[in-house]
């Protein structure tokens, strides 16, 4: 009875998972979706301790959102080497990649090609988001900033998109950890590898499975936010595993994010002497004006908010209060 059991139960359990899964909506991408893929096994042989998982088996889920993590954007999934899920033991693939906050992945992306910034979405012992998250606002590649490229090569935007995005406040590319490996429950092989999230993991795993040490540890610790945004808080522990509560709870597990920060704008006043000015334009970029007893100033980005007109002896002249342009910076 207990042999009989032995290969029914990973049978129901993958039965059950996939039956779940396959609710979901489907990726247009290689045919392959939040569902099942053509793999399989036969389900009598005994897989476990197959599959296990690996630094060259993590994703990365990619996207835009509003503040309160919306996607904005597609929401595309590559993986650390380029390379397309798959089950060296002949598990059948599931596929269930959703954001922390419940948005379907929309398009995969395993294309051959390494990921942009070169690490993996987790690692054996410390952590990969700092460094993904510098590399996103100090790298230079291609003339972009290396968020602007991700935006422009991952999410399709175009330059001018680009320029709007970065102008608006409340707005966040956000990077998400998974990864794919045998589903297990304890030590033992369900006959599935799931394809996932971390959110994903947590949902369908527990902290004592096989391949805990990834799927409840290492993945959710690598990728963390060092504020709080979007909703989530700062994890107060990033050394040990949790549960699966803990990495469903609003807390920044397995994610990190860039956003653009608007500063205030800058309001100067101006003078500039009668017959340079023409009353129905005031672009003024290209051109150096002398101010008596101030120097020679440069004007760029100008916004007219007010003009005065006055006489002074025999010189006429205009009084504009503009505007600069609002400093940015990327956090």
């Amino acid at each position: 009875m207990k042999k009989v059991l032995k290969h029914i139960l990973p049978i129901i359990l993958s039965i059950l998972l996939c039956f779940w899964v396959c609710q979901t909506p489907v990726y247009a991408s290689g045919g392959q979706g939040n569902g099942s893929s053509g793999e399989g096994s036969e389900g009598e042989e005994d897989l476990d301790g197959k599959d296990g998982a690996s630094l060259a088996k993590s994703l990365f889920i990619i996207y835009t959102s509003d503040a309160n993590g919306n996607p904005t954007s597609p929401v595309i999934v590559r993986s650390y080497l380029g390379n397309q899920p798959s089950s060296t033991s002949g598990a059948l693939l599931v596929y269930n990649i959703y954001t922390r906050f419940g948005a379907p992945a929309t398009d995969l992306q395993f294309d051959g090609k390494k990921i942009a910034w070169g690490l993996p979405a987790f690692t054996n012992g410390g952590g990969t988001g700092e460094a993904i998250k510098n590399w996103l606002i100090n790298t230079e590649i291609d003339g972009y900033k290396g968020f602007e490229w991700v935006l422009v090569n991952y999410l399709g935007f175009s330059d001018d998109q680009v320029k709007e995005w970065e102008s608006q406040k409340d707005v966040y590319l956000n990077i998400e950890g998974g990864m794919w490996g045998g589903l297990y429950v304890g030590s033992h092989h369900t006959g599935a590898v799931l394809v996932g999230s971390v959110t994903s993991w947590a949902k369908f795993t527990s902290s004592n499975n096989y391949i805990s040490r990834y799927s409840h540890g290492n993945m959710p610790n690598s990728m963390v936010y060092d504020q709080s945004w979007l909703g989530l808080s700062v994890p107060s522990n990033i050394s040990s595993k949790h549960s699966s509560a803990d990495i469903l709870a609003p807390v920044g597990y397995g994610i990190v994010s860039v956003r653009p920060v608007l500063g205030d704008r800058q309001v100067i006043k101006c003078y500039y002497t009668a017959g340079k000015l023409d009353n129905m334009s005031y672009s003024f970029a290209d051109e150096s004006y002398e101010i008596k007893d101030e120097g020679s100033y440069k004007a760029k980005d100008w916004f007219v908010s007010e003009k005065k007109s006055n006489r002074s002896g025999d010189t006429e002249f205009s009084s504009f209060q503009s505007e600069l342009a609002s400093t940015r910076t990327y956090a």
